[in-house]
């Protein structure tokens, strides 16, 4: 579900994984809409995305975004996604523009 009133989707039950079936992805988008309207009915939805999932053994969760910093500005946030990415505060950060060396080097940090 695309928000821009909240951050994690997943907070007001905007997430919805391993639906592997066109219907189980319709039947999912009209409960999660009704989930949403029903405990947060003034939020602003703008509508889902729907993204292929990487099914294989060691796959990982990764999230990369940008940030805005009071004293900084503009930086590029790489780091762990998933469910933990609140509590693990697993993230790097380097100021844009990146070039490849500073791109593998934010990963491999």
């Amino acid at each position: 579900m695309c928000c821009s009133d909240f951050r994690l989707k997943r907070d007001i039950g905007g997430v919805a994984l391993n639906l592997d079936q066109a219907d189980r992805v319709r039947r999912e988008a009209i409960a999660m809409l009704e989930r949403v309207r029903s405990a947060r009915p003034r939020v602003r939805l703008d509508g889902f995305l729907i993204q292929s999932m990487v099914l294989r053994p060691g796959a990982v969760d990764l999230r990369a975004r940008l940030v805005e910093d009071p004293v900084f500005g503009p930086l590029v946030a790489f780091g762990q996604g998933g469910a933990s990415v609140e509590t693990q505060h697993d993230s790097s950060l380097e100021l844009p523009p990146l070039n490849s060396w500073l791109a593998r080097r934010l990963i491999a940090r």
